[in-house]
């Protein structure tokens, strides 16, 4: 009912775990910052999952969902977690360059930075770019500085540098970025975006060209 968990998505490619100690990292100090005491996530047996589903060849989306129980409180004490669950699916990234819009309403809130079961607000996003003839949608904070899109973390490169806004704003950063070497922040309007030559959208399964609108 009230989003209590946290999730990560895994990029599985030819039977490969990409960035798994970085997803297990994560996934384990957000479990924490919602006081949830994580379960033992064994590579091993999430690569056993792999083999006896047949995803040692192609791409494959790996999702890691963790509950925080059934506590009746209306808080978040320390206990330990309710579900564990893992899933795969068959992957196919999107051809072409990605149509962006901007999101005309500012998303921000104490957990903006946790990838949480939360996630109604992102789902609104996307459908209000696809019912406008969008890929995505580029959400701002209220002050009007770039943010992220629906599921994707936005960065661009210009003068030989790469550049993503800045982590101490209500963003999620993503496990993408980290494997951009010399990654700059930078505070960034949507219009002052508009006026970059090639902009992206990334998360844990690729990063995509995108056309800002």
């Amino acid at each position: 009912m009230f989003g209590d968990g946290v999730f990560t998505s895994v990029k599985v490619e030819n039977g490969r775990l990409l960035h798994w100690d970085r997803h297990c990292e994560r996934v384990t100090a957000q479990c924490e910052a919602l006081h949830i005491q994580p379960p033992d996530i064994k590579q091993s047996k999430v690569e056993e999952l792999i083999e006896r589903n047949g995803a040692e060849q192609g791409v494959w989306k790996l999702k890691i969902v963790i509950t925080g129980g059934i506590d009746s409180r209306l808080s978040l004490p320390t206990r330990t977690y309710g579900t564990y669950l893992v899933t795969l699916e068959k992957y196919e990234m999107p051809e072409g360059k990605a149509k962006l819009c901007r999101y005309p309403y500012p998303i921000e809130s104490p957990a903006s930075s946790l990838k949480t079961l939360a996630y109604l607000p992102r789902l609104m996003v996307k459908q209000y770019a696809l019912e406008r003839g969008f890929d995505d949608a580029v959400v701002c904070s209220s002050e009007g500085w770039v943010l992220e899109s629906a599921f994707s973390n936005l960065y661009w490169e210009e003068g030989g540098a790469v550049f993503t806004p800045m982590s101490t704003l209500p963003l999620l950063a993503g496990t993408y970025l980290t494997s951009i070497d010399h990654l700059k922040e930078e505070r960034i309007t949507y219009e002052q975006l508009k006026e970059k030559q090639a902009v992206f959208i990334c998360n844990a399964m690729g990063s995509r060209l995108s056309e800002i609108i």
